[in-house]
């Protein structure tokens, strides 16, 4: 049985607190990703990998670091130019 897109990923995101635009990103990356695989042989196509799987875990820390590597970039245009709003 194929779970619905939407209930895998709240499944696999879990409690992760994520913004609006944030659970946007991940979620289209998620499905990228997920045909990305599907394209490389690595999954079935419409296979949705558990979600402690190791490639679903990776995907996580992936997405995890590219947030943080963000908040920094977000950061340091602020250090330098303070009175712009860079959201």
């Amino acid at each position: 049985m194929k779970k619905d897109f939407d209930e895998y990923f709240d499944e696999v995101i879990g409690t992760l607190q994520l913004t609006k635009n944030e659970r946007i990103k991940y979620k289209k990356s998620l499905m990228n990703t997920l045909k990305r695989w599907e394209i490389k042989g690595l999954i079935e196509e419409g296979e949705l990998p558990e979600r402690a799987s190791k490639r679903i875990q990776e995907w996580m820390m992936d997405m995890d670091k590219s947030m943080v590597v963000q908040m920094v970039e977000r950061f340091l245009v602020w250090l330098v130019h303070p009175h712009k709003n860079n959201t």
